[in-house]
């Protein structure tokens, strides 16, 4: 079962799981999560069983447009191996379409990492939302000193068909949105990757 969580839930989660799961350089500050919440920018789910919460997702939410970054998404350590990740990101996705809205997210980008064990992660990562039915775009970006490959939700159940144009103008919009286009213009640079 997919719910929201509480501010108090959300500050647990924070705190317990995601600055453990993520690199400390993309962890944002919880004020800046909390205030997306009050504002209707952000918001967290968690997938249940049986009560026990075994993954989390956090979602930048446009304003402006019917788009959601997927910000942060992760299944609890004990649950991972399972198929836990694979059944909430299609419910997700669903959750997503039914709303009308469009789904991307970053994966850090592996080919700027060095050989070992963390690039090998990271082409995991890529493999696994590209398994789960995510669309992986010819977009990069370099964001706040880490860099990125931009994927997407299908619009429905078919191909990958959103032009990079598209989707790198749907980040740019959500990213001016939450952080202030004046913080973008100098932490964000887009540029094609070509696979």
């Amino acid at each position: 079962m997919i719910r929201s969580l509480s501010n108090e839930e959300t500050k647990d989660i924070y705190n317990t799981y995601l600055v453990e799961d993520f690199p400390k350089s993309e962890v944002k500050p919880l004020a800046k999560i909390l205030d997306g919440i009050a504002d209707g920018k952000y918001e967290t789910l968690v997938y249940e069983e049986e009560g026990n919460i075994k993954s989390y997702a956090f979602f930048i939410k446009s304003s402006v447009s019917n788009t959601y970054l997927l910000d942060y998404f992760a299944v609890i350590k004990k649950n991972r191996s399972e198929g836990i990740g694979s059944k909430f990101l299609k419910g997700l996705q669903k959750m997503v379409r039914e709303r009308g809205g469009h789904l991307i997210l970053e994966v850090e980008n592996p080919e700027y990492e060095p050989p070992g064990n963390h690039r090998d992660y990271m082409f995991k990562r890529i493999e696994f939302y590209k398994k789960n039915g995510m669309c992986l775009s010819g977009v990069s970006c370099r964001f706040y000193g880490n860099e990125y490959r931009i994927f997407y939700g299908k619009d429905n159940e078919s191909d990958c068909d959103i032009d990079d144009e598209t989707i790198q103008a749907e980040t740019l919009l959500i990213y001016n949105d939450f952080f202030g286009e004046e913080f973008i213009e100098r932490h964000c640079e887009f540029h094609t990757y070509y696979n």
